[in-house]
Formats: C-alpha cells, structure tokens, sequence
C-alpha cells in the first residue's frame, strides 16, 4: 500500500510538469503568432509606402531609361526590405529557441531535483 502513495506524488509531480510545458508551449505560439503578424503588417506598410513612392516617380520619369531606373529602384528596396525582414524573423526565431531550451533545462532541473 506505501508503494501506492509513493507512485501518486510521482505521477502528480509529472502531470504538473506536463501542465507546466503544455502552458509554456501555449505561451510560447501565442508570442510567435503576435510576433510574426506584427512582422508581416510592418512588411506590408512598408512596401504599400515604396510602391506609393516608385508611382509617383514613374509619373514624373523622362523616357524608357527613367522608367527602367524606376523599376530597379523599387526591386532594390523590395530586396532590401524582405532581407531585413527575414534577420528580424531568423533574430527572433533564435531568440525563441533560446527562450524554450532554458525553460526546458529549468523545468527538468527542477524534476530531477
């Protein structure tokens, strides 16, 4: 029978380890999800902002040679935005994935204990 009340505390400690890492876990996508559409809408506004400029300067462009000039204008910018974008995203993934493996040794640190 002591046997009995010695597996229930066990089993109750690894049911609110596991609660714990479920909590986390949900933590951790609800941040991800923020995270990634805030990116995303930062990304849209900024390209809405240089598409709005790249037309008006192809109203104002002399020629086959301004429009050219133009277009690859806006593709450098486009570029340069979608890298930047994409360091954000790769900083932050890194920055998660630190996040989870201390959380993790923490939470087994504490079970071993």
């Amino acid at each position: 029978m002591s046997h009995h009340t010695d597996v229930s505390p066990a089993f109750s400690q690894l049911g609110d380890s596991l609660a714990q890492a479920a909590e986390s876990q949900r933590l951790l996508f609800q941040e991800m999800t923020i995270f990634v559409r805030d990116e995303g809408l930062r990304f849209t506004n900024r390209r809405l902002e240089r598409n709005g400029e790249a037309m008006e300067k192809m109203q104002n462009c002399q020629g086959l040679p301004g429009l050219i000039g133009v277009q690859q204008e806006w593709l450098r910018g486009f570029v340069e935005d979608y890298l930047a974008q994409q360091m954000r995203l790769a900083g932050a993934l890194r920055g998660i994935a630190h996040n989870v493996v201390a959380s993790a040794t923490e939470t087994a640190s504490e079970n071993i204990d």
